[in-house]
């Protein structure tokens, strides 16, 4: 790769440099297109249920390029030349940091041009959610609405009871009233 050749040589990469500019392009671009893989998925997929970052399968797939990156630099440096001077080092720490720069930039592209159906696909969670919590408080509200009903004939009953006690209890009222 003749046309990245001087980039290389003035990282002091003088061994197998299409080793490393081949492997670093891949990465990166891989980074670019996987982060716009990911928002690709979330538009066209189900409901979106949010969660963070961490947990998710673009975060996992940018850990393994993060490894095969890590894997490439070892394998150079301990097979390949033996030694690592430090505007190397510098190079593979950019490199390594400019990975989840790139899949963020990609996945920010692509969620800009899909946004109308991501936050269609995230409404839609938030309404099955909220269809789950109303059929649950719905059974919840039946289930009062039973019982409610079975204490109301009860306390109809009681009532009832307690009126023919009244009644009752009145009348021997009123004829103590009456005999004094």
């Amino acid at each position: 790769m003749g046309y990245l050749d001087p980039l290389l040589s003035f990282f002091k990469f003088t061994k197998d440099t299409d080793l490393i500019a081949a492997t670093c392009l891949v990465l990166l671009l891989s980074s670019v297109i996987g982060g716009m893989l990911s928002s690709i998925f979330k538009a066209f997929g189900g409901p979106l249920k949010p969660i963070a970052f961490q947990e998710t399968n673009g975060f996992r797939v940018l850990l393994l390029f993060e490894l095969c990156l890590i894997a490439m630099i070892f394998y150079y440096h301990f097979n390949v030349t033996g030694k690592v001077s430090a505007v190397q080092a510098i190079f593979w720490v950019s490199t390594m940091l400019s990975m989840p720069v790139l899949w963020f930039i990609g996945s920010t592209l692509t969620q800009v041009l899909f946004w109308a159906k991501i936050a269609k696909n995230k409404k839609a969670y938030r309404d099955m959610v909220a269809n789950k919590r109303y059929a649950k408080h719905k059974k919840m509200r039946e289930k009062i609405r039973e019982e409610t009903k079975e204490s109301k004939e009860a306390a109809a009953q009681r009532s009832s009871v307690t009126a023919k006690g009244k009644r009752g209890h009145q009348a021997t009222v009123k004829r103590r009233r009456a005999e004094s």
